[in-house]
């Protein structure tokens, strides 16, 4: 079963998915990205996890802001690929997927149309209410020509005062970090003129320090150490012969 769950933000996304974890997960291994789940056979979900999938058998897999991890404009991304294999090979593992997204468009493509029921999230403060509308999926057409369709169910709700009783299980503001975040810094960086200079100098320093007394400057020690340090390679050379300069000049001033 492949459950996604949308909604803006604050509207109960990870509480109905918390919520599952406990109606329909309790005996059954939890894996799930959140630090922190009140749960028995709960164990926290990793990006790196995905390279055992045989430990993946007979479990429950919660995603929360899928995006984060799947984005659907990445969609022939490494992870991204190796990650929908999962999912189509889900069914043979006996593995039930849910996630949650703000938007179903930044999903990869693969999850939107492998979820078999949507769940649409609004909180109505009026009420004091989280309204959750559930869709499933219909298929419509004969292969190779079919179009997938969500027709509305039925709707439930679950009232503040009954949600608060789940709120001490998760911590209802933890955020999922984008598995590329550094990256993303990285961009902001180059496009500050001045705080690019700094960064460089700031990397350059630290590779210094790792670089062993009469250990030779290469490019191979060089990338070796941004990856460890999550430096772009691109910025390799801004970093190689400013730091091979220096040591040539320490060790023949020396």
């Amino acid at each position: 079963m492949h459950v996604g769950i949308i909604g803006d933000i604050r509207t109960g996304k990870t509480l109905l998915m918390v919520l599952f974890t406990h109606l329909f997960s309790k005996k059954r291994v939890v894996k799930a990205n959140l630090k922190r789940l009140e749960h028995p056979n709960f164990e926290y979900l990793s990006i790196r996890d995905f390279l055992h999938l045989d430990e993946f058998n007979h479990a429950d897999v919660y995603i929360d802001e899928i995006y984060a991890w799947l984005e659907s404009r990445m969609s022939f991304d490494d992870v991204n690929l190796a990650l929908s294999y999962f999912a189509l090979q889900s069914g043979k593992r006996d593995v039930n997927i849910v996630w949650t997204a703000q938007l179903m468009m930044s999903v990869d493509i693969r999850y939107r149309f492998l979820a078999n029921v949507i769940f649409s999230c609004v909180h109505n403060t009026d009420l004091k209410r989280f309204e959750y509308k559930r869709y499933v999926k219909r298929i419509i057409g004969e292969p190779p020509f079919q179009e997938i369709k969500y027709q509305f169910v039925d709707m439930f709700y679950l009232y503040e005062s009954n949600a608060k009783l789940l709120y001490d299980k998760y911590d209802t503001f933890e955020v999922i970090e984008p598995r590329k975040k550094k990256r993303m810094e990285w961009a902001l960086i180059e496009s500050d003129e001045i705080a690019f200079e700094e960064e460089i100098q700031n990397a350059k320093s630290k590779i210094a320090k790792l670089i062993e007394n009469g250990e030779q400057v290469t490019r191979e020690k060089v990338r070796i150490y941004m990856n460890k340090l999550n430096i772009p390679l691109r910025f390799e050379s801004d970093i190689y012969y400013p730091l091979k300069e220096d040591f040539t000049y320490y060790y023949e001033s020396d």
